[in-house]
Order: C-alpha cells, then sequence, then structure tokens
C-alpha cells in the first residue's frame, strides 16, 4: 500500500514537470515586468499589424492544467501543504469570503512554477469581494497574499485605455493602476478621480484603510468639469473619512487658477462636508443687471425646514431702479397621500411699469379696446408699435391682412377704415376673461399715464374716457 501511494506521487511529480518543461519561456516567466518590457503573451488581436506570439495558442494552464478541473483540492490536497495555493484549510470560511473573478475577454494565464502563484487577466477583466468591484483592462493576481494589481493598456498609439474603475459603498473611482488587498482591506491607488459633493475630489497617491477612509497626497478639489481643471484647490494632504459621516478634511492648500498657484489664497486647514438632502440655511441670491431695471439682487433669502413634510422658502429682490419683490414658497408632500405648493409675491408697482408711469383706472368701451389692440398690431411683423397687454385679455393677430388704421402726420391714431363684424381687421378673437368682446359694453381698464394722458405710441382713443381712480389711490377690482 505504501509503495503503489509513493510509485503514484513520483509519477504525478514526473508529469507536472513535464508539462512545465514544455511550456514556453513566456508564460513560465511571466509576471509585471515582462508583461510591460516584452511582447510575447500579447495577443495578436492588441497588436494588429505587428507579428508576435498569440496568447490564444499558448497551453492555456485554465485548459491544460486547471487546479480546479484536474485535481479537486478539497478531495486531494493535504491542509498542511504550506505550497497548495487551494488547501483545504484556504476555504475554512467558505468562498464567499474569497474574491470572485469574471473570466478574462482575452486570456487568462496561470503561473504556479518556480514558487509563483499568479494568475494574469487579459481584457475587461472583473473581480468583486464583499460591496467592492473592480473592473480593468488588464489585473494580475497574487494567490498567496490575495493581492490584486489592475491597470489599464497602452494601444499603439500610446493611448492607454481600460484604466482601472473601482465602486465601493455606493462611490465610483476612477484611477490608473492599483493595489488591492483583500486579506487587509487596504489599497495604494495611483492618480485616482471620484465625485465628491458639488465638485471632484483628485489625487496623487492615495492609501485607502479598511473603514473605507482615504488617504490623499498631494490632492485636488474643483468644481470645473475640464479633464485639466482651470482652477482648484491644492491640498498637500488631505483625508476622507467615512465615520461616522463623510467629510473631506485636508491640511495646508491653497488656490490655483489656471496653472498659476495664488499662494497669498492659503488656508491652514479646512474640509468639506457631506450636506444633507433638506437643511435650513441661507439662499445665496443672484447678481445682474436687467435694462428695465438696473442691476439686481434676485431671490436671496432663508430655506427653512419644518419636518419630513413641509418646508418654506422666503426670498427677496432689489433692483437699482427702485424695484423690489418679497415672496414666501412652502411645499409638503406626503408620498401616496397628498402633495402641493403655494406661492404668495408681493412687489412695487414699479416692477410692472419701470419708467415710473403712473397708473390710472378708467373706463373704457369694447371699441376703444378693440381699437387699441388694432392700433399695437398694424405693424406686425415688422414693428411693435405698441401692444396691449391685459391678465384678462387674449387676441390673434391675422397677419394675412393688410392693416386699415389711420393715422394723421404725426403718427397719432384716427380710425379704422372697416368693421370688426365685416373683418376688416387683423385682430380676431378678442377675448377678456374669456368671453368675446363686446364693442358696446364699457369695461374697467387700468392704464398708464402715459397712454392714458400722453396718447402714447399715437393711442388717442382713450383720451376723453373716464377716470375712475388716479396714481394718487389705490387701483381695485379691474377687468383688464
Amino acid at each position: 500500500m505504501k509503495l503503489s501511494a509513493v510509485v503514484m506521487l513520483v509519477f504525478t511529480a514526473a508529469s507536472w514537470w513535464e508539462s512545465v518543461a514544455q511550456t514556453p519561456d513566456s508564460v513560465r516567466a511571466v509576471g509585471p515586468q515582462t508583461f510591460i518590457k516584452t511582447a510575447a503573451v500579447q495577443d495578436t488581436l492588441r497588436g494588429a499589424g505587428l507579428v508576435m506570439a498569440d496568447s490564444l495558442s499558448v497551453v492555456d494552464t485554465v485548459m491544460a492544467a486547471d487546479s480546479v478541473m484536474s485535481a479537486d483540492t478539497a478531495a486531494t490536497a493535504d491542509s498542511s501543504d504550506v505550497n497548495a495555493p487551494f488547501a483545504a484549510d484556504s476555504v475554512h470560511e467558505g468562498m464567499l469570503e474569497m474574491p470572485a473573478f469574471s473570466t478574462a475577454v482575452d486570456s487568462i494565464i496561470e503561473d504556479f512554477s518556480s514558487g509563483r502563484q499568479m494568475i494574469y487577466y487579459y481584457g475587461d477583466a472583473s473581480v468583486s469581494y464583499g460591496d467592492m468591484k473592480l473592473t480593468a483592462e488588464y489585473m494580475e493576481y497574487d494567490v498567496e497574499r490575495q493581492v490584486v494589481y489592475a491597470a489599464g493598456v497602452a494601444d499603439t498609439a500610446g493611448v492607454i485605455t481600460g484604466k482601472p474603475e473601482m465602486t465601493q459603498g455606493g462611490k465610483t473611482y476612477s484611477m490608473d493602476n492599483v493595489f488591492y488587498n483583500f486579506k487587509t482591506n487596504k489599497a495604494r491607488i495611483r492618480n485616482m478621480t471620484t465625485q465628491e459633493e458639488d465638485g471632484v475630489l483628485r489625487g496623487d497617491n492615495l492609501n485607502m484603510m479598511p473603514d473605507r477612509s482615504i488617504n490623499i497626497s498631494g490632492g485636488k478639489y474643483t468644481v470645473c468639469d475640464a479633464e485639466h481643471p482651470h482652477f482648484y484647490l491644492r491640498m498637500t494632504k488631505a483625508k476622507v473619512e467615512t465615520q461616522p459621516k463623510q467629510k473631506t478634511v485636508f491640511g495646508p492648500a491653497y488656490v490655483v487658477l489656471a496653472d498659476v498657484p495664488l499662494y497669498p489664497l492659503m488656508l491652514p486647514f479646512g474640509f468639506v462636508p457631506k450636506t444633507p438632502d433638506r437643511a435650513s440655511g441661507l439662499l445665496f441670491p443672484n447678481f445682474g443687471e436687467e435694462a428695465a431695471r438696473g442691476l439686481f439682487f434676485k431671490d436671496g433669502g432663508f430655506y427653512i425646514v419644518l419636518g419630513d413634510y413641509f418646508d418654506v422658502a422666503l426670498t427677496g429682490s432689489l433692483y437699482s431702479k427702485g424695484s423690489w419683490s418679497a415672496n414666501l414658497s412652502t411645499r409638503y408632500k406626503l408620498r401616496y397621500k397628498f402633495n402641493g405648493t403655494l406661492d404668495i409675491t408681493y412687489s412695487n408697482v414699479v416692477t410692472v411699469c419701470p419708467w415710473y408711469t403712473p397708473i390710472t383706472e378708467v373706463y373704457a368701451t369694447g371699441q376703444q379696446i378693440l381699437d387699441c389692440l388694432e392700433m399695437g398690431s398694424r405693424m406686425s411683423p415688422d414693428g411693435s408699435g405698441g401692444f396691449m397687454t391685459g391678465g384678462n385679455l387674449t387676441y390673434t393677430i391675422n397677419l394675412n391682412k393688410d392693416s386699415k388704421v389711420v393715422v394723421d402726420s404725426n403718427g397719432m391714431f384716427v380710425r379704422v377704415d372697416g368693421t370688426y363684424a365685416n373683418g376688416d381687421y387683423r385682430v380676431e378673437d378678442v377675448k377678456i376673461g374669456g368671453e368675446d368682446l363686446d364693442l358696446n359694453k364699457t369695461y374697467i381698464l387700468v392704464l398708464t399715464d402715459y397712454y392714458y394722458r400722453e396718447s402714447g405710441d399715437g393711442m388717442t382713443m382713450f383720451k376723453d374716457c373716464q377716470s375712475i381712480v388716479n396714481y394718487t389711490d389705490n387701483v381695485i377690482d379691474v377687468d383688464v
């Protein structure tokens, strides 16, 4: 019984040495250095036009001598053999605790010769471990140390494609290369980019710790979307903390604008907190200028959260020409039950009439309103002519008709040659408050003194209207 066991062991060792001796050197010597310096294992599909040994023609250990297919270590390997990479005692915690690699698109090469325990993945490889997933064009996995190295691959033009991308804890990290230790959950990363709040955080050299915190040397924080940011905050050292709350803490930092360091704008330390989805605070205003109202300070104020289902925004606006406004906006929402908004705005009348023209309330007939509309549309579409607008007023201008408005030598309205009933007006389908305009009805109309007393834009039809309320009184209910 012992003799047969010895014979079987010698026969197995001889078969293994024969398979190793027949394996090309490029496979047995493969490693990080040979991947960079030699082309013996590069696939001809990658180097189109180059005469190279196709890695698909190399004896593939996955098919020829797969440690899983040819010898089940759970059944044959002794747990006391420390050289067996998949010994029985290596699975005492269950295979779910081991990293799970996908099948590479190009090829997979295993190298267990000369004490090495390496597996190389070429072409769109990925590995998952817990909530971490890593993808890259090239990976190499040290089975004994449980360390994976991932990097992109340079094409014939020198452009690197398939750079590593790691997803963990709901966040995505892009990088040039990474070493990840599955035993300690630590990683060493080169040139990483990730989204941090409203900006982008970049780092030259980084170490990821087991608690998912990241130590950064040579970091950049910017809100510029360009690949090479036009401006950023250069952080000499930084740390991204995840517990108890996520925030980025940094040491000495300074502003860089167009690649020019602005050392006077230096911060001894600082942090970028993670803001909650809803938080009370200040609403920063917008600044600008309008032709009618001048320079403005708009929509500045306070946002107040009142529980989980209700919030309030109090905002205001100021204009250099005297206009102002105040707004109260509320939202309420209970999912699947109810939701809605309420907006209340109070503004200075100069916002409506930016030329400081007094407001007058008058009685006007439907015919006078119609003549005003026809006068204002006589030059359409080539000129304005002074359109009349109103909250309850709608009408249509038929541009296929020629204007029949008659004006005097000063451009002041005289009459319209024709009648509305006969279709002689360009203005059609006039409605006030949703009802057809009644030419004989008297309406309450709010006008500026520019139209009423000065016959501005040639609007002479209102000069004899009876005034109800002038600009020194309060304007009340009106029709138009």
